[in-house]
This record gives C-alpha cells, structure tokens and sequence, in this order.
C-alpha cells in the first residue's frame, strides 16, 4: 500500500502576507477525510510529519500561495523532483488521485497520465541501473526484488 508523507516545518511561512498559505485535505477512496490542515502565513505552524496511507482511489488536494518553484512533490525512491507535478506559476491548487499508474493529477488526460507513467518508469529504470552492481544483476532474485520495489514507487 501506497503512504502520503506529509512534512511541515516549525516556521512561520510569510510575516507579512495575511491568510491561509498552504493547505492539505487528504480523502480516503470513500471521500472520507483523513488529514484537513491549514497553515496561515503571518502564525507559527507547529512542524510535524504525517503518514498517511494513501490507496488506490484516495485524493490530495493542496493549496498553496506561491506554489511555482516552493511547492515539491520528491520521489522516495530516487531523492529526485518531480517536475511533472508542479504546479504552473498562475495555479494555487491541484487535485490529485491515488491511480492504477500512480498518482496523477485530476485534470490531466488519459493520455497526459500515460506519458507521465512512462516518464516514470524510464526514469526509475535508469535510477536502478545506476544504482545496481553486476553482482546484484547476476542475483535474480535481488533484481527481481529491486525490479519490484521500483514499481511500488510509482
């Protein structure tokens, strides 16, 4: 099963702007809600890490002020970015769904998923080959097993 991370540090976003600057809500496949948190710009958040599971089905939905270049989703597997799921510089708020193929945002287009699922894999693909030694390859179990949590990730 699939775990949501949610991170927040102990800091105050943005002294001087009013209002809400970030927010989370996080429905299980039912719609029932799981986590509903909002963090204001001008207060103190308490910092803390939730975890969340997150399956097939489940929804994000996130809002933040100045998303462009502040807001990123990381892959657990690779450390990386993921540039796909940034938000564009006028958007402030995304709704995203747990899928077959990983979590893709609400309004992105069979196609738009599957060109984003692909992207993944090939990027996984060649995180694991670099990462992998001959010997773990000559061991097909290993590979097998790596091969697996590879596509657990996405």
């Amino acid at each position: 099963m699939q775990k949501l991370t949610w991170t927040v540090n102990s800091t105050t976003p943005h002294f001087y702007l009013d209002g809400t600057y970030i927010s989370i809500r996080v429905l299980d496949p039912d719609g029932n809600e799981l986590l509903n948190q909002s963090l204001q710009a001008n207060e103190k958040a308490d910092g803390g890490n939730f975890e969340i599971d997150f399956k097939t089905g489940s929804t994000l939905i996130l809002y933040h002020r100045e998303a462009r270049g502040r807001q990123r989703f990381v892959s657990s597997y690779t450390g990386e970015s993921l540039e796909e799921y940034q938000l564009a510089a006028a958007d402030q708020t995304a709704t995203y769904r747990m899928t077959d193929k990983g979590l893709m945002q609400d309004d992105w287009s069979k196609e738009k998923q599957m060109q984003v699922y692909l992207q993944s894999l090939e990027q996984y693909s060649a995180f694991l080959m670099s990462h992998i030694t001959k010997a773990e390859i000559a061991d097909s179990e290993k590979y097998h097993n790596e091969k697996d949590n590879t596509f657990a990730c996405i």
